[in-house]
C-alpha cells in the first residue's frame, strides 16, 4: 500500500498481456497490492489500453510504455508521481527495456525483460551488454533495475546450472549493484517461475545501486499471482525509505520530450472509454 515515507515498486511478468480470461484478475491484483510504481512485462496493446486507463483512474496517472505491435509483448511503467523517459531501448529489443527517472525521489528505474537463454544464442548476451552500458553510469546515483532477468545464480536461483549469461550478471554486480531479495534473505531459496518439467527458477529480481541499497526496506515475492494462475510468474515487491539516501537526489519533475525517438510513448492520465 502507498506510504508517503516509502517508495514501493512492483515488478510482474503478466504473461502475454493477460488476455480476456486473466485481464480482470490481473487488474484487481494490481489494485490490491497498490505500490507507487508498477513495472509490467509482457504487456500487450490488445487489452492494454483498458488496463492503462483503469490504472490511471486509480492513481497511476503517469505512464511510459513501449509500443508493441498487435500480439507482441511490451513493457509498461505506471507511477503515482511524474516519471520521465530516459535512455533509449535497444533497437533489437524494443519491447523489453524501459528506463525512466522518478524525479520526486531521484531514483532511476530500469525495467527489464531479458530474452531467455534456452536456445543458447547470442541474443540474450546482446541484451545484457546493452543493459550493462546503461547500468554502469547509473550506478553512481540511486538506481533500481528490476523485472524478468531470465537468468540468476547457479545452484542458488535454480537447482542446477542451466542459466546463461551468469558472467554478465556477475559483471553487473561488479558495478556495485546488489540483489535486493538476496540481500534480505541471504540463506533462503525461493522460485518465481517453474518450467513445464517442474523445475523452479528465481528469474524475477531487483538490483539496487550502492546509493540506493541503504534505503532498502523490504523485498518479497508475491506467489499468489502465480499459484492463482493470474500469470506464470510470481510478482516481486520492493520498497525503499524516501528519507535516507534518496533525499539529496530529488529532481525537478519534467516529461521526456523525445520519447517517440526512443520507441516509447508517454501516457498522461488515460481514460476509460465512456
Amino acid at each position: 500500500m502507498h506510504s508517503p515515507d516509502r517508495l514501493s515498486l512492483l515488478a510482474w511478468n503478466i504473461l502475454h498481456g493477460g488476455g480476456a480470461k486473466r485481464a480482470a484478475s490481473i487488474a484487481l491484483r494490481l489494485l490490491e497490492i497498490a505500490p507507487d510504481v508498477l513495472v509490467l512485462s509482457e504487456f500487450r496493446t490488445t487489452m492494454g489500453g483498458q488496463l492503462r486507463a483503469l490504472l490511471a483512474e486509480h492513481g497511476w496517472e503517469h505512464q511510459v510504455c513501449t509500443d508493441p505491435t498487435t500480439g507482441r509483448n511490451g513493457m509498461l511503467i505506471a507511477s503515482r508521481e511524474p516519471i520521465r523517459a530516459a535512455s533509449a531501448a535497444p533497437a533489437a529489443f524494443p519491447g523489453r527495456f524501459i528506463h525512466v527517472t522518478h524525479p520526486s525521489s531521484g531514483v532511476d528505474i530500469i525495467g527489464v525483460h531479458a530474452p531467455d537463454g534456452f536456445d543458447r544464442s547470442s541474443r540474450q548476451a546482446a541484451y545484457w551488454h546493452h543493459l550493462l552500458d546503461v547500468a554502469k553510469p547509473a550506478a553512481t546515483g540511486p538506481c533500481v533495475i528490476l523485472g524478468d532477468f531470465n537468468t540468476g545464480r547457479h545452484r542458488q536461483d535454480e537447482a542446477g546450472e542451466s542459466f546463461q549469461c551468469t558472467a554478465l550478471l556477475g559483471q553487473l554486480c561488479t558495478y556495485g549493484y546488489c540483489d535486493a531479495w538476496r540481500q534480505l534473505h541471504p540463506q533462503d531459496q525461493d522460485f518465481t517461475w517453474f518450467s513445464h518439467q517442474g523445475g523452479g527458477f528465481r528469474i524475477d529480481a531487483a538490483y539496487c545501486s550502492p546509493p540506493l541499497l541503504d534505503a532498502l526496506v523490504s523485498a518479497r515475492h508475491i506467489h499468489a499471482t502465480r499459484t492463482e494462475q493470474e500469470s506464470d510468474h510470481s510478482a516481486l515487491w520492493v520498497d525503499f525509505s524516501r528519507f535516507s539516501t534518496l533525499k539529496s537526489h530529488v529532481q525537478e519533475p519534467d516529461l521526456c520530450t523525445d520519447a517517440e525517438n526512443q520507441g516509447l510513448f508517454v501516457v498522461e492520465k488515460p481514460r476509460l472509454p465512456s
